[in-house]
């Protein structure tokens, strides 16, 4: 490398740094990027005053820019609220993380962030824990299962967003939800309730069920398709030998051969067992929100078959095989039990 090219690489990388300053950044607006690189430099003992009040003064933009966002916006609309939760998260995140490497130099911006954050967070929870209340008490008061099923998601959106920090009942809450919510429905047993708001109505209570379901079952159909593929294999064999005499009378044998020709046969059967399953309902009440439903089963399977016709000695290596009808299809019913069970179910 030359001379000159050493020196242009030199000012290349010098004029790289100067574009990557804490400096530069700020006055571009890239506060985030200024953060992070003014914390490198503090880290690095370099331009200590200078590169904190690079990091104190992005942070705190950063800080009022969020802050300004939700305060401006005044929405009522949830999702505006999740919206401004999750810049919140983001912009705390990254004042989070040069705070502690600068230990605690922007923890002025980090905490009114958080104190602000904190409220959105009440109000979010809030939001979902009224809302689950006020169905609540509309379900109790009209005796609509409905009401108390929303309620019940509505609590648990609530929860999902930290309410166990703010309130204590949501537990009890959601048990009211269970027992309100909740329709009795008449079923075979061998039907899984796989839901919180179903139960069986027993036959020697007088209960009225919501729902009668009731499951029939198609015959299992096998299906079964094969193809063959032939290929032809050929040897030379030794038949037997030749005596010849020469003019001297000397004999010598030579052997003698022929080609054989036989056929190998690959037969692949494949079996497909079909099944459907009925599951009905039929409302007895307006409570029941249960649906009907069809499921059609099918269950795979393959075997080879290996057969030969011709002259079995151009055959090395006799794989030949037969596949066990009665087995395979015996094998694809119990897959076929085995996926009705799975789809037992109701919810």
């Amino acid at each position: 490398m030359t001379t000159k090219s050493i020196i242009t690489n030199f000012l290349f990388l010098v004029f790289l740094a100067s574009c990557a300053s804490p400096e530069k950044s700020f006055q571009k607006g890239q506060y985030t990027k200024a953060m992070r690189l003014a914390t490198k430099e503090i880290q690095k003992g370099k331009n200590v005053a200078q590169n904190k009040k690079y990091l104190a003064s992005s942070a705190s933009i950063l800080s009022e820019q969020t802050l300004s966002n939700y305060l401006l916006s005044n929405s009522t609309d949830i999702k505006d609220w999740k919206d401004s939760q999750n810049e919140f998260n983001s912009v705390l995140a990254t004042i989070g993380k040069n705070n502690i490497a600068t230990k605690g130099l922007v923890s002025d911006s980090y905490n009114k962030l958080c104190d602000v954050k904190y409220d959105l967070d009440l109000r979010i929870v809030d939001y979902y824990y009224q809302n689950g209340l006020d169905l609540l008490t509309e379900s109790k008061s009209t005796g609509t299962t409905e009401l108390a099923r929303e309620a019940y998601h509505q609590f648990v959106k609530s929860e999902k967003e930290g309410a166990n920090t703010f309130y204590t009942d949501l537990e009890v809450l959601k048990e009211e939800c269970i027992e309100y919510g909740s329709i009795y429905v008449s079923a075979p047993s061998e039907l899984q309730l796989k839901s919180l708001f179903l139960r069986t109505a027993s036959v020697n209570e007088e209960q009225r069920p919501d729902c009668y379901i009731t499951v029939s079952y198609g015959h299992v159909n096998i299906d079964e398709s094969k193809s063959i593929n032939t290929t032809t294999l050929k040897e030379r064999v030794k038949v037997g030998q030749n005596a010849i005499t020469d003019t001297s009378g000397v004999t010598r044998y030579e052997d003698l051969f022929e080609e054989v020709t036989a056929k190998e046969h690959r037969t692949v059967i494949n079996y497909t067992a079909h099944q459907t399953l009925d599951i009905r309902v039929k409302a007895n009440t307006d409570e029941c929100f249960l649906r009907s439903r069809t499921v059609r089963l099918a269950e795979n399977d393959t075997c080879t078959e290996v057969s030969y016709t011709g002259d079995m000695r151009a055959v090395k290596s006799n794989n030949s095989t037969n596949c066990n009808d009665s087995q395979f299809r015996s094998n694809l019913r119990r897959a076929i039990e085995r996926a009705l069970d799975s789809e037992l179910y109701i919810r």
